[in-house]
């Protein structure tokens, strides 16, 4: 096979690098091709990995966190031989959501990819004001949990959750809700929110399980509205999303659907696999099997 191996060095306090050299030598010694990336800033692996996909790759492996994984599936979206590659992922980031519900492929002694057989998943695409896309393969969002993203970014270097936890008792103090139209080809929705969450995998932030039903080949995106409610309510109920029992709550609306259109009283920021996107978003919508994943079997 030819293999495209796309890393982040700054991964994993900057063990990136080092679990690339080793997934290189793991796959090389299984008789692959391998061109291997080294990325040096944020978005350059969405152009490198359209490069690897438009020069035939059969697979991409991504070494980083979610942020890394986002941009590997962007550059493969974009390629026009996207219906031929598949995208892995070797975990090496803080950010490791999309595996908890997609599964990775193991770090040491990368076993032959023969014995990994793709399959398709659906891709969700964010489309924003000013007409660019920009796909995800675990969740985007807007509001609350965008802020919480952004200022996530300030506690990086720290592990696991922590750094979310931290940037949502920063966050929640100031934050104040918003109005929003959410329509649907069912239903409009019509109320002040907290934030718009839209999952194609079920855990977003470092564990939190957003979206405990979300299936990432059914062809339907799980979209979540959190209510406007009181922060010392908020408070009390935060820890719920560990367990994904907060979609009880009764300020947490959930619906499935294909697609969503929004109309908002402001901008905001969203987050698109943990990615920080500027410009307001105006519609969300699902790509069904649109992408070959490989990972182990489920």
């Amino acid at each position: 096979m030819r293999i495209g191996v796309v890393a982040n060095p700054m991964a994993g306090s900057h063990r990136g690098g080092l679990v690339m050299r080793r997934t290189v030598e793991s796959l090389k010694s299984h008789g692959h091709q391998v061109e291997a990336v080294l990325t040096a800033r944020r978005g350059e692996a969405i152009g490198r990995s359209e490069e690897l996909a438009d020069e035939g790759m059969d697979a991409l492996i991504s070494i980083g966190g979610d942020g890394t994984l986002n941009e590997v599936v962007n550059g493969v979206y974009r390629s026009r031989n996207r219906e031929h590659v598949a995208v892995g992922m070797v975990p090496a980031g803080r950010g490791r959501d999309t595996a908890r519900t997609l599964g990775s492929l193991p770090q040491a002694h990368l076993p032959d990819l023969a014995t990994f057989a793709p399959r398709l998943v659906d891709l969700g695409l964010v489309h924003n004001a000013v007409g660019e896309t920009r796909a995800f393969i675990n969740g985007a969002g807007f509001g609350f949990d965008a802020a919480v993203a952004s200022r996530a970014i300030n506690y990086r270097r720290l592990p696991g959750t922590i750094p979310y936890f931290i940037a949502t008792t920063v966050v929640l103090p100031r934050f104040q809700s918003f109005h929003v139209e959410v329509q649907t080809q069912t239903a409009i929705h019509d109320l002040d929110a907290l934030a718009v969450m839209a999952s194609n995998c079920q855990y977003v932030g470092g564990g939190m399980k957003v979206a405990p039903d979300a299936d990432p080949g059914d062809g339907l995106l799980d979209f979540l509205v959190m209510k406007s409610m009181t922060k010392p309510d908020f408070a009390a109920n935060f820890l719920r999303v560990y367990r994904g029992t907060h979609v009880t709550h009764p300020a947490i609306l959930t619906f499935r659907a294909t697609a969503a259109r929004f109309t908002l009283d402001r901008h905001l920021l969203t987050h698109v696999d943990g990615e920080i996107e500027r410009e307001t978003t105006t519609a969300i919508d699902i790509m069904p099997a649109a992408l070959h994943w490989i990972g182990p079997g489920r």
